[in-house]
């Protein structure tokens, strides 16, 4: 389970709330009508943007502050100077840009969905098809596989179990109490992380179908709560 005490850093709790993803009080969160790192035309952003290329390209562990400043079409003093932190600095900042985006994709499910199942189905299913989809993650998975696997596990885990219940508990609280939903956002995170590293021969989490027939058994298994919680909001709408 999440630590009760785990907080995100400032910085990436800042960018969350500065790009109005949601407001906790408010269960519908404001879309983006596009994806945005502050100004997409500074240059801190641009130097993010070459480090994304340079890491897709030749991954986290080879990546130079020269290769960046190269993609960039600025000089390392100007990367330095913009990141004083160094590579360190720059590969944490693109990780948390990664998140935003992939986040983001998931908001429409998670702010769209009528039913507790159907918005769980959908954005497991959303998320899943995502990290398939990305060249850059399937790379990193066989070229670095034990840096990605810190990332998302060892590392990187408790961040992103902050991140989910930072942006997919307040969606789930519209069905059932925070308590069930931090429960159901960490179990979803950590079946769609475990499948995405190691894919089941028998279990698709691209499949709607397997993941309805997951997501069901979790109901069943769950709180009287969680299994009347599509009867509640039929009621709402009556």
């Amino acid at each position: 389970m999440v630590r009760a005490d785990f907080v995100l850093d400032n910085e990436t709790t800042c960018h969350y709330l500065s790009h109005c993803m949601f407001l906790a009080e408010h269960p519908q969160p404001r879309l983006w009508s596009s994806f945005e790192l502050g100004d997409p035309d500074s240059l801190e952003r641009s130097v993010v943007d070459a480090a994304d290329v340079c890491v897709c390209r030749w991954g986290w562990s080879k990546t130079t502050m020269a290769d960046i400043a190269s993609e960039a079409g600025i000089s390392r003093t100007t990367v330095y100077r913009t990141y004083p932190g160094g590579r360190d600095v720059i590969f944490e900042t693109l990780r948390r840009h990664r998140q935003l985006r992939f986040f983001h994709d998931l908001l429409e499910p998670l702010a769209t969905g009528t039913s507790l199942e159907s918005t769980m189905v959908d954005t497991m299913v959303l998320a899943s098809v995502l990290l398939r989809d990305d060249e850059g993650f399937r790379t990193e998975l066989v070229r670095e596989p034990g840096l990605l696997l810190k990332q998302l596990t060892f590392e990187g885990l408790e961040q992103i179990l902050g991140i989910s219940r930072l942006v997919v508990v307040p969606q789930l609280t519209r069905f059932v109490d925070r308590r069930e939903a931090n429960r159901l956002a960490e179990w979803a995170t950590r079946i769609v992380i475990s499948h995405a590293l190691d894919p089941s021969q028998h279990v698709d989490l691209t499949n709607r179908d397997h993941v309805e027939e997951l997501v069901s058994r979790r109901r069943r298994r769950a709180s009287p709560d969680l299994q009347q919680s599509n009867i509640r909001i039929s009621e709402s709408k009556d």
